[in-house]
């Protein structure tokens, strides 16, 4: 047998394995996968995207039925799912003047994960993992892509596929959201872009784009090449596949009049900042360095060097990338429901191989991706992130706040939130608030014995202070005065010895607690 189908042979199996493996899950949901569970159970009920009671008692039936397969009849402390997770649901919905229900974010995911829910139930199997088994195909299905259907050479496909694999995505591959749909379609774009089948790069980014808007700067790369290149043809049928991408826009326009629901009730463009790009980057909870540090140091430098040669496609992808990283600060909930890595920056991670790729040739590319696979597989597999992870400092933030905390100042946002290791009830959001969080405050971080060496206050919670910690008779006024002063929540970092909590409550690992 070739090696070339050796390789095959070998992708095909681990492929089987994954998605196997997958469909044998337990129970979990994770981000915002109630509405495209019951917008699964919405199309198999009725064909339609419209959301109904029958639909929700189908989801919350399903899991029931797991639930007493795995635990014996009369169990104690067994609870219908709908007691246990429906307080979870109201924020999630959009009505209509006619009183149709449609879930806020789009259906493309689930409708794209509905043949996995008919295969599932074929054979038996667990209807709720739909959601995940399709992450692992679609998973399976660009690496694939990528290792043999591509035109370039073996060495570059190996290496970009590496790149773009070995990487945070593998811990999203059974998480109930859409980053590895859209990462996997972000893939397929950028493979579509080198034999120059702009059409086909559209249609992907343009699918991408339905769950993702910012996304649909991408559309805009194999339409702006096509036209360079005076393919006005292939220009015209980009710009037809693209616009899948407006589908939502009309979709929800046609709903409710008013397209963009999320876009309303969870945007503010005027929370884009350096601080925001900054995080993106380099935040040690969530951004891109504690996770793929050699891959983002490369794509850094790879955007000069394709900036020097002028090399087009690579120049256009940076761009659509950097505007992207803007188009994501408009999001207000900035500490959500996420596997380490915010979630934002998954499907960005095929841009940043693919400019890495690009930009060097030959040894230089192999070691490259060798050392992101090194240090990046490290993380993969000595810190995976927990159950709650984005309610919790990962050890490095730790680390850093307990002996130089001035040299980290996270976002407000998720400092207060994985402080206190409880998020604002996101109801809120829809009702106009949009700093909940900051009932939270004052909030700290510590070491484990009690000493504080990082707070968040604010004029509002002065009275809290002395409540809350232990503060050095000397160092009190200081710290009244310093809240005081604080319109907006501000950073104090006490003096050692000066701020103490009860021992445990502050050094950032996860211990479940109650909303204020």
């Amino acid at each position: 047998m070739s090696p070339r189908r050796l390789g095959v042979l070998a992708y095909l199996l681990c492929a089987a394995a994954l998605i196997g493996w997958c469909a044998r899950l337990d129970f979990a949901r994770q981000g915002d996968g109630w509405e495209y569970l019951v917008l699964l159970e919405a199309f198999d009920r009725h064909g339609s995207p419209d959301v109904r009671t029958g639909d929700l008692d189908a989801m919350f039936a399903h899991v029931d039925s797991w639930e007493l397969t795995t635990h014996p009849p009369g169990s104690e402390g067994l609870r219908s799912a709908r007691d246990v997770y429906a307080a979870e649901l109201p924020y999630r919905f959009v009505t209509a003047a006619d009183g149709r229900q449609s879930a806020a974010h789009f259906w493309m995911y689930s409708l794209t994960a509905y043949p996995a829910k008919l295969a599932l139930r074929a054979v038996g199997g667990r209807e709720f993992n739909a959601l995940v088994v399709t992450n692992a195909c679609l998973f399976a299905l660009a690496l694939g892509a990528g290792l043999f259907l591509g035109t370039t050479a073996p060495a570059h496909r190996v290496a970009l596929t590496l790149l773009t694999a070995a990487t945070p995505v593998v811990w999203y591959v059974t998480f109930t959201g859409v980053e590895v749909f859209c990462w996997a379609f972000v893939t397929l774009c950028l493979l579509c872009l080198d034999p120059r089948f702009y059409a086909g790069a559209a249609l992907a980014a343009g699918l991408a784009a339905t769950q993702n808007p910012p996304l649909a700067l991408l559309i805009a790369v194999p339409i702006g090449l096509a036209m360079v290149e005076r393919r006005w043809r292939e220009a015209a049928l980009g710009a037809v596949c693209g616009s899948v991408a407006a589908w939502p826009a009309v979709y929800y326009g046609l709903q409710s009049g008013a397209p963009g629901f999320l876009a309303r009730t969870n945007s503010d463009l005027g929370l884009i900042s350096w601080a925001r790009t900054a995080s993106l980057l380099f935040d040690l909870n969530a951004g891109l360095l504690p996770y793929v540090p050699v891959l983002l140091a490369a794509a850094l430098w790879a955007v000069v060097r394709v900036a020097t040669r002028r090399m087009l496609p690579a120049l256009l992808v940076a761009l659509a990338l950097a505007g992207m990283m803007l188009a994501v600060q408009a999001q207000i909930n900035w500490n959500s429901d996420a596997r380490g890595l915010q979630r934002y920056l998954v499907w960005m991670l095929p841009m940043l191989a693919w400019l890495v790729a690009q930009a060097w040739q030959g040894r230089a590319r192999t070691w490259i991706a060798a050392a992101s696979v090194v240090t990046s597989g490290a993380v993969l597999i000595f810190d995976p992130p927990g159950p709650a992870t984005w309610l919790e400092h990962r050890a490095v933030a730790r680390w850093v706040m307990q002996h130089a905390p001035a040299l980290y100042n996270p976002p407000f946002e998720m400092f207060a939130e994985r402080s206190a290791h409880a998020e604002a009830p996101p109801i809120w959001m829809t009702q106009g608030r949009h700093d909940g969080w900051m009932t939270l405050l004052p909030v700290a971080q510590g070491r484990a014995s009690g000493e504080v060496t990082k707070l968040l206050v604010q004029r509002d919670s002065r009275a809290r202070l002395v409540e809350r910690f232990r503060i050095d008779p000397a160092y009190l006024p200081v710290l009244l005065a310093a809240t005081e002063a604080s319109i907006q929540p501000r950073y104090v970092h006490p003096p050692a010895g000066t701020v103490w909590a009860e021992p445990g409550t502050v050094d950032g690992v996860y211990a479940p607690t109650t909303w204020p």
